[in-house]
């Protein structure tokens, strides 16, 4: 139970680990490789895993071929590479899961656990990794899944979607509370003092404006991925890249994007080219691959014409 939960993988592959299951990282003292082949993916599966703790896998494992040492002889030739092996009335033979759905139901008793099914840890897993790092990605990695679809469908559940309904009216409310103006008797909100340590540094007067003219709320919010509050948000320098970003379809809005992608293109004729690509090339891919294709040419040309037809701030 604790490497399938540990591995997150899927209840018969874990069931038929190898004794050869561990596998050292060169110039890696201190952790080591739990492999696994996946029989429906028919691949080998991998991760990482600390060799100090005693209830990580690698631990585990070596404690499982002590206690079966001495079981190993009696299995069939062809099952002695088995990691799991089990004795009972009908003699020994190699662990299962058919094995472990007939014993399930004494377990849970003996443990009181709640009901629950084998197949249900890896879904579940999976979902308290989406549900600590918000990033599906990542996910994917751990899950050793070939295409993002398919974790998708692991971590979908009423959890996730309240999880999600709370972030969209999060971000609901702080674009909400950028656009509004507020009331000329409200009073303002009151700033922690900056010597407390977990308060965040106060933001100096009047508007923070990006390097595309894009206004930020607080920089030092330390809202995106990556970011503490009281540090500079990371992504300041092309707030259009900012996972949190929203972006209308506004003439203004848009014509502010053009100016950018503009700028961007003319600084590839006299920068050096290693710095270009390093810094400017992948924002423009953004810019010019996801951003700007979302709208329409109709948005685009209105904005063309806005962005010809007022003075927008220069980008430097």
């Amino acid at each position: 139970m604790a490497i399938l939960i540990h591995a997150a993988g899927n209840p018969e592959a874990i069931a038929r680990l190898e004794v050869d299951c561990l596998q050292s990282i060169p110039l890696l003292d201190g952790r080591e490789l739990l492999v696994w082949r996946k029989g429906r993916a028919g691949k080998v599966q991998r991760r990482s895993f600390r060799t100090t703790d005693p209830f990580e896998p690698p631990a585990l494992a070596r404690e499982i071929l002590h206690w079966t040492q001495r079981l190993r002889p009696h299995v069939p030739v062809a099952d002695r590479n088995r990691l799991f092996l089990v004795k009972g009335h009908w003699g020994v033979a190699p662990f299962s899961v058919k094995l472990a759905h007939n014993l399930w139901n004494c377990f849970v008793t003996r443990h009181h656990l709640p009901y629950f099914q084998l197949s249900a840890i890896r879904p579940g897993v999976l979902t308290a990794f989406y549900r600590a790092s918000g990033d599906l990605r990542q996910v994917k990695e751990i899950a050793n899944h070939a295409h993002l679809s398919t974790t998708v469908g692991y971590v979908q559940g009423a959890e996730v979607e309240t999880l999600h309904r709370v972030r969209v009216a999060a971000l609901q409310s702080a674009f909400l509370g950028h656009i509004e103006q507020p009331r000329a008797n409200e009073p303002k909100p009151h700033v922690a003092d900056a010597a407390t340590p977990s308060a965040p540094r106060p933001m100096p007067p009047g508007t923070t404006v990006s390097m595309f003219g894009f206004d930020c709320k607080d920089p030092l919010e330390g809202i995106a991925p990556g970011t503490r509050a009281g540090e500079v948000c990371t992504h300041f320098l092309g707030c259009f890249t900012c996972p949190n970003a929203v972006i209308t379809a506004e003439p203004a809005s848009l014509a502010r994007l053009l100016r950018a992608r503009d700028r961007l293109r003319a600084g590839s004729t006299y920068l050096h080219p290693a710095r270009w690509e390093a810094i400017y090339a992948p924002l423009l891919r953004i810019l010019e691959e996801d951003i700007l294709t979302r709208f329409s040419a109709h948005e685009l040309a209105a904005a063309a014409l806005h962005s010809s037809a007022s003075s927008l701030p220069e980008l430097r």
